[in-house]
């Protein structure tokens, strides 16, 4: 997952400008209480913070930013694995089941957490305060497993659910006569509930039905395991019952953080699931993949507990050799059809990878003060103060950024320079890119490609060009790669200039455009 991210952009995605704007006046001094301010209806708090730091730090990166997400969904899986290691389970199941939550959490089909980070750093940090929420209730934390609660809660939406998840794990290691002692944590999801209503409208009329929402919340269930139809709705419902018979009729401390995991991915699927049950079937899944696979690892640990439980005492007179023996297959039986489902997520990643080109030709317009208005460059329509954001030295206004081999509003010599095969292809002047030119171009296949920009005939360069990944991947059958280059639209032509190891000191390529070919 780490090369994954590398290979995405650092430029944010969009509702990240909208966010960290909030977080400074307009002199580049920082607005605290945009810390707090909602975000479709959700706290971001905790993400704020990630943002804040990473522009203060460095420059905004999302790849960086995909760094810490990445980092954050490791600690669950240590958080996991020592939850492992305290229980009885031995080690052919430890195994399997922490190659089971690996494959679930670092799954391709949640890749779009990773490669929009700013969107992992609310869903996926708010998951880790949760499962750290449980994994403190099982060590008898209690005060500090309500404080990782409420970090979760003003993590994003979905952390709301980890109050409800750690009563559950308190609740299952008592006799339900004391059940009422997790009455504090209940009531911590109360006040967490009023704070949301607080904050933000939350009136609708287009509140779902039971039917549509349990329908929503089993389609984001199967997600990760690739299933749908009337399988899913089977399957979850049977877990469920069994679930909440195991709970019910005994008092378990072996299955307590898995049922408190179980719960918690479910509370979330169906939590997302009333408030958007209506754009699931068009919304990324992707982005909710991760409480999917909270529930499927919890669900399946308690199912292997209670088959631990049948082993042990069908078998109880028999050999220890054979009891090992029997539990490991018994284990193996349960999660290597889960496993085998989850491993066979490889396409998800495809839309994700293919934004990657789109999102570096919006660095490219943003630094040649295009796009302002965000409705291209990002996707939003939104009064984004740029100028802080540039003073504070956000990508692309950094260093970091060298599609133009530092030449962009300077002039080259084009006359002196060799010429290569290919050029220009075809141009348009998008109605959302005002003042811009995007052009279509081949480019020798060349070794080493340092910058490809377009130039004006007074040889000033007019625009940078990244490698179009997302239409052709790279290289064509005539020995040329695809690139798309955005310009200004106020030259009377272009040509192409290529710098690389073989042209250190740039080439013109042969074919040009005049503005009057230009699409508009």
């Amino acid at each position: 997952m780490i090369i994954f991210v590398s290979d995405g952009t650092h430029l944010p995605w969009g509702d990240y400008w909208m966010m960290v704007d909030t977080l400074f006046h307009g002199d580049g001094s920082t607005r605290f209480a945009g810390f707090l301010d909602f975000q479709n209806e959700h706290p971001v708090v905790i993400a704020k913070v990630l943002y804040w730091l990473n522009l203060r730090l460095g420059d905004g990166s999302n790849i960086v930013l995909g760094y810490v997400v990445v980092l954050a969904v490791a600690v669950q899986l240590v958080l996991i694995n020592r939850l492992l290691l305290r229980s009885a389970f031995r080690w052919a199941e430890r195994s399997l089941l922490l190659i089971l939550s690996s494959a679930l959490l670092f799954g391709m089909g949640g890749s779009w957490n990773f490669t929009k980070s700013m969107s992992g750093a609310a869903w996926l940090v708010a998951n880790l305060f949760a499962v750290l929420a449980i994994y403190l209730r099982q060590n008898d934390r209690s005060w500090l497993a309500a404080a990782s609660a409420a970090a979760a809660t003003i993590s994003y939406g979905t952390g709301l659910s980890a109050w409800p998840a750690v009563a559950v794990v308190g609740m299952a290691r008592r006799p339900w006569r004391e059940w009422w002692r997790e009455l504090p944590m209940l009531g911590g999801a109360v006040v967490g509930y009023l704070w949301y209503q607080s904050a933000v409208d939350r009136s609708s009329d287009f509140n779902p039905s039971l039917r549509q929402l349990l329908s929503a919340a089993f389609e984001l269930l199967g997600a990760p395991l690739r299933i749908d139809g009337w399988v899913i709705p089977v399957l979850a419902a049977l877990v469920v019952a069994a679930l909440a018979v195991l709970a019910l009729v005994r008092t378990d401390e072996e299955s307590a953080p898995w049922l408190g995991l179980a719960a918690y991915g479910m509370a979330t699927n169906l939590s997302i699931a009333f408030g958007r049950w209506i754009l699931i079937q068009d919304d990324p899944v992707s982005r909710y993949h991760s409480l999917a696979a909270m529930f499927w690892i919890g669900a399946t640990a308690t199912v292997l507990v209670a088959l631990r439980g049948v082993v042990t005492t069908r078998w109880r007179d028999s050999t220890p050799s054979r009891l090992r023996i029997t539990t490991a297959v018994a284990a193996v039986a349960v999660a290597a059809p889960m496993l085998a489902l989850t491993w066979d997520i490889t396409d998800d990643s495809t839309p994700a990878s293919n934004a990657v080109t789109r999102q570096d030709l919006a660095a490219v317009a943003l630094r040649l003060d295009l796009g302002e208005d965000f409705e291209w460059a990002t996707g939003w329509k939104e009064d984004i103060d740029m100028d802080v954001l540039r003073g504070h030295g956000q990508y692309p206004f950094s260093s970091r950024w060298n599609r133009d081999c530092g030449l962009l509003g300077d002039s080259v010599d084009t006359d002196d320079m060799p010429e290569a095969p290919f050029g220009v292809l075809n141009a348009t002047a998008p109605g959302k890119l005002p003042g811009g030119v995007v052009l279509n171009a081949d480019v020798p296949d060349l070794e080493s490609i340092r910058c490809v920009v377009a130039v004006a005939p007074d040889g000033e360069v007019v625009g940078a060009g990244v490698l179009d990944d997302s239409s052709n991947f790279g290289v064509h059958s005539d020995g040329a790669r695809g690139f798309v280059v955005v310009a200004l639209d106020d030259r009377p032509s272009y040509r192409i200039v290529v710098f690389s190891s073989r042209y250190p000191d740039g080439a013109v390529l042969e074919t040009g455009i005049d503005a009057g070919a230009v699409t508009r």
